[in-house]
């Protein structure tokens, strides 16, 4: 594997869940859907090991099958079970389809997935059964204090830094760290530092890499709730979403041209800035990543 990712990978949001359901949810019963392909596979895997390491065992642990007219099935199976958290590896169609279906048996059950749920198609096609729903995925870097800097240099230009550019950017940045520190531009020296750990600041914030060349120790996606909107907090097990009274929700996930000004975070130093980069027309469609050979 001679690539190192500046954005976490996908199955990363399967440990981010984990983590959030035992910091938020540690009392409930829980059932986890698969649709079976190959990254519900990988996410669910990464699910099973974080509830594990928290000692939570699922009362359900199953799989459906995509594309089924109907999943009363399914549905029976989470209540028959008692859950009262589902969280759903699949795709936004029958994640609607499976929420309708366990709303339509009276379950009250939490749903959370990961962002294959997060579109507007998702709500459009479960009605009110998606009220609530949680969803991790990789914040929108705009939103940062430590990303400020630069998005003005970019606004100042007629730019937006939409997509993945500020994570190229981020990427960019942990190579000049890399040769800064090793003294050299050579592209083995480079990965091997980067492949040890050591941290480098960026305009997304702190990061480090293991010896596959991930990031270790990912920032924590952030879950969506009603029609995209993102929560200030995740209500805790006692204070389940039911579907009349949801929990306060702000700042849509949605591509906005605002950005917040609001952060908790303390700012980072960062290397100067480089030149303000062109959008590529096709940048906002490809991952941040540094290849060495």
């Amino acid at each position: 594997w001679n690539v190192i990712r500046a954005t976490p990978r996908d199955d990363a949001q399967g440990t981010a869940a984990a983590r959030l359901i035992a910091e938020k949810f540690p009392k409930a019963t829980i059932a986890i859907l698969s649709d079976q392909s190959p990254a519900s596979a990988a996410l669910v895997t990464k699910l099973r090991e974080g509830l594990a390491a928290a000692n939570l065992r699922p009362v359900l642990d199953t799989t459906f099958k995509p594309g089924a007219e109907d999943y009363a099935d399914v549905a029976l199976s989470v209540t028959e079970a008692g859950a009262e958290l589902v969280y759903l590896a699949g795709t936004y169609v029958e994640g609607a389809a499976i929420a309708k279906a366990l709303r339509g048996m009276g379950s009250a059950a939490q749903v959370m997935g990961g962002d294959a749920l997060l579109t507007e198609d998702y709500w459009r096609l479960a009605g009110d059964a998606a009220e609530g729903t949680l969803v991790t995925f990789l914040l929108d870097p705009q939103r940062l204090e430590s990303a400020r800097t630069v998005i003005s240099r970019f606004d100042e230009s007629g730019d937006a830094p939409e997509g993945h550019t500020l994570y190229a950017y981020a990427a960019v940045q942990a190579w000049i760290q890399a040769a800064e520190a090793t003294g050299s531009t050579d592209s083995a020296r480079i990965a091997e530092w980067l492949r040890a750990g050591n941290r480098v600041q960026t305009v997304v914030g702190p990061m480090s890499f293991d010896a596959k060349g991930d990031l270790r120790d990912p920032s924590s996606p952030g879950s969506a709730g009603p029609r995209g909107a993102m929560p200030r907090s995740i209500p805790a097990r006692s204070n389940r979403p039911n579907l009349s009274q949801p929990p306060e929700w702000s700042l849509p996930c949605a591509p906005s041209s605002s950005r917040s000004n609001a952060s908790s975070a303390s700012p980072i130093r960062l290397p100067p800035p480089l030149p303000t980069p062109r959008s590529h027309p096709r940048s906002t469609q490809r991952p941040a990543a540094m290849t060495f050979w």
